[in-house]
C-alpha cells in the first residue's frame, strides 16, 4: 500500500512540474497556418449566431468546414476572455495529462504497476507537447477523448458489474470524438469489429452506430460536415495516390519528431534518414505484439484502432506535423514496451533482473531524454502571426479594406481572424499569372506577399538548435515587382502589398 501511495505521489509531483514548465512557457502568438484561425472564427460565429462558416473566405472560395466540437470548447473561453490565444492554449494543459492518465491506465492492464506511473511521466513530458501546446488545434482534446474511449471500451469488455456505465462512457467519448475530428471513425470501426466479430454484442454495436449517426447529424445541422475530403479523392484518385506515395517517407519520419523535435523544410534526405530511425521502434513493437498475441490469442480493440487510424493518416494526401501521431503514439509506445519485455523475458537468467526492470529503466531513460530536449527547447519561439510586421499588416488591411475590397494572401484565414476582412489564398509555389486572373475574376484588389529575406532572418532567429531548412521562397515577389498590372502600395519589413490595376480605386498610403 505504501509503495502504491508513493508511486501516485510521484505522478502528482510530475504533474505539478508539468504545469509549472508549460504554463511558464506559454506565448501569446501562434505558429504559421490557418487552421487555428478557422477554429476560432467558427467559435465566434457560434457565439454571434452567424452562419457557421461566415467570415472565413470569399464566397467564391470552396473550403472545408471543421467539425464543431473544438469551436464549442473555444466559444465559452472566447466569450469570457476575448481573442486570448494563451487562454485557448490552456486547454492543451488540461487535456494532455488526462490523455496520458487514460493511456497509463491501459498500460497498467498490459504491463502492470509501477510501469504505468513511469509510462505516465514519460508520455507527459514528450518534447512534442512542449512545442505543440502553443497551437490552438483540436489534436490534444481529440487524443484525450479517444484514449478515454479505448480505456472505457476495455473496461466494458471485462463484463463487470458496471459494464453498462463503461459502455455509456465509451459511447459518449465516441460521439465527442467525431465532433472533434473526422478521424473518430477509427474508433467506430475498431469498436464494431470487436463487437460484431468477437463479442457478438449486437445491441452494443447498434448503440455505437446510433452514436456515430447522431454525431454526423449534429454536424449536418450546423453545416459543419467534412465530407468534402471524400470528394477530393473521388474527383482525382490518381493525384491522391501519387501524393500519398511521395509523402510516405516524410510521414513516417514525423514519428521521430514526436520525441526528438526536428524542424525541416524540404529536406527529403533528412526525412528518409529519420524514417529509417523509426524502423527499430516499429520492429520491436511488432515483435512484441506478435509474441503477446500468440500467447493471449486473437486481437483486441487497441489493435483494430491503431491499424485503422494509421491507415487513415498514411492515406491522407497532405504531409502534416507529428500532431497526427498523437492519438496513436501512446499505443505504439505500449507495444514497444511489450516487445522489450518479451525480449528481456526470453533472455532472462536465473537470479537476473526481471523484464519489468528493463522496461522501467527504458522509461526512465526516455524521461531523462525528454527533459533534456525540453531544456534545449526552453527558449523556443514560434510566434508567426503576431510579430510586429504582422500586426502592422493587419492594421493596414483593417484601415484600407473598404466594403467589397479584398486581398490575395498566403494565410487568408489568419488575416480574416485579425482583421474581420475575408480574402482568397495566394499559393507561393504556383505561377503568378493564373493567380492574377483569379484576382480579376473575383474582384480581389490587393496582392500581399512575404519578403523572403525577412522570413529567413526570422526563421534563423526563432529556431536555435533545430535543423533548419530556411523560409519558403516566394518567386512571385520578383514577378510582381516587374508586372505592369501591379502597383506597389505599401511595405514593411515582412510584407509587400501590390494593387491590381483596374481595381485600384483609391489612393493608398
Amino acid at each position: 500500500m505504501q509503495g502504491s501511495l508513493r508511486r501516485y505521489w510521484l505522478a502528482l509531483a510530475g504533474l505539478a512540474v508539468f504545469v509549472v514548465i508549460n504554463a511558464a512557457t506559454l506565448h501569446g502568438g501562434h505558429p504559421a497556418g490557418g487552421d487555428f484561425a478557422q477554429y476560432i472564427i467558427h467559435a465566434k460565429n457560434l457565439l454571434s449566431g452567424q452562419p457557421y462558416d461566415a467570415g472565413i473566405f470569399l464566397p467564391q472560395v470552396h473550403f472545408h468546414n471543421y467539425p464543431p466540437g473544438y469551436p464549442l470548447m473555444l466559444a465559452p473561453l472566447l466569450a469570457w476572455g476575448g481573442l486570448n490565444l494563451v487562454l485557448f492554449k490552456s486547454l492543451n494543459l488540461i487535456f494532455w495529462p488526462l490523455a496520458c492518465a487514460a493511456l497509463a491506465a491501459i498500460a497498467r492492464r498490459r504491463l502492470g504497476s509501477p510501469t504505468d506511473i513511469y509510462f505516465f511521466l514519460f508520455l507527459l513530458f514528450v518534447p512534442w507537447f512542449f512545442l505543440f501546446k502553443q497551437d490552438v488545434l483540436s489534436d490534444v482534446p481529440f487524443t484525450c477523448v479517444a484514449s478515454v474511449a479505448l480505456w472505457a471500451f476495455l473496461r466494458w469488455q471485462d463484463e463487470g458489474p458496471r459494464r453498462a456505465g463503461w459502455l455509456s462512457l465509451f459511447l459518449a467519448c465516441l460521439f465527442v470524438s467525431l465532433l472533434l475530428r473526422s478521424a473518430g471513425v477509427a474508433l467506430v470501426g475498431a469498436a464494431l469489429l470487436v463487437m460484431v466479430f468477437q463479442r457478438r454484442a449486437w445491441g452494443a454495436a447498434g448503440l455505437t452506430i446510433a452514436a456515430a449517426v447522431a454525431a454526423v447529424l449534429v454536424q449536418k445541422l450546423m453545416a459543419a460536415g467534412t465530407g468534402g475530403y471524400l470528394s477530393m479523392l473521388l474527383n482525382n484518385p490518381a493525384y491522391w495516390l501519387d501524393t500519398v506515395v511521395r509523402g510516405l517517407p516524410a510521414k513516417v519520419a514525423k514519428a521521430v519528431a514526436f520525441f526528438i523535435p526536428v524542424y525541416r523544410s524540404g529536406w527529403p534526405l533528412l526525412a528518409a534518414l529519420e524514417a529509417l530511425a523509426v524502423l527499430p521502434l516499429i520492429a520491436v513493437s511488432a515483435w512484441g505484439w506478435l509474441r503477446r498475441r500468440r500467447r493471449a490469442g486473437g486481437w483486441d480493440v487497441l489493435d483494430a484502432y491503431l491499424v485503422l487510424y494509421l491507415l487513415m493518416i498514411l492515406a491522407w494526401p497532405f504531409v502534416e506535423g507529428p500532431r497526427f501521431y498523437a492519438p496513436a503514439i501512446g499505443i505504439l509506445v505500449i507495444y514497444f514496451l511489450e516487445g522489450l519485455s518479451e525480449f528481456a523475458a526470453g533472455r532472462a537468467k536465473p537470479g537476473g533482473r526481471s523484464p519489468a526492470y528493463w522496461v522501467n529503466l527504458a522509461l526512465m531513460a526516455g524521461l531523462a531524454l525528454n527533459l533534456g530536449n525540453t531544456a534545449l527547447l526552453w527558449n523556443y519561439q514560434d510566434d508567426v502571426v503576431l510579430r510586429p510586421a504582422d500586426r502592422e499588416l493587419y492594421a493596414w488591411v483593417r484601415e484600407h479594406a473598404l466594403p467589397g475590397e479584398t486581398y490575395l494572401f498566403s494565410e487568408p484565414r489568419v488575416m480574416a481572424l485579425f482583421t474581420g476582412k475575408v480574402g482568397d489564398k495566394y499559393y507561393w509555389n504556383q505561377p503568378l499569372g493564373p493567380q492574377e486572373e483569379r484576382m480579376a475574376a473575383r474582384g480581389v484588389r490587393w496582392l500581399i506577399l512575404h519578403r523572403p529575406e525577412a522570413a529567413r532572418a526570422s526563421a534563423r532567429k526563432q529556431y536555435a538548435w533545430i535543423f533548419l531548412g530556411g523560409g519558403k521562397k516566394q518567386p512571385g515577389l520578383a514577378q510582381a515587382e516587374a508586372d505592369p498590372q501591379l502597383r506597389p502600395v505599401w511595405q514593411n519589413r515582412g510584407y509587400k502589398i501590390f494593387a491590381l490595376k483596374g481595381r485600384d480605386k483609391a489612393d493608398e498610403r
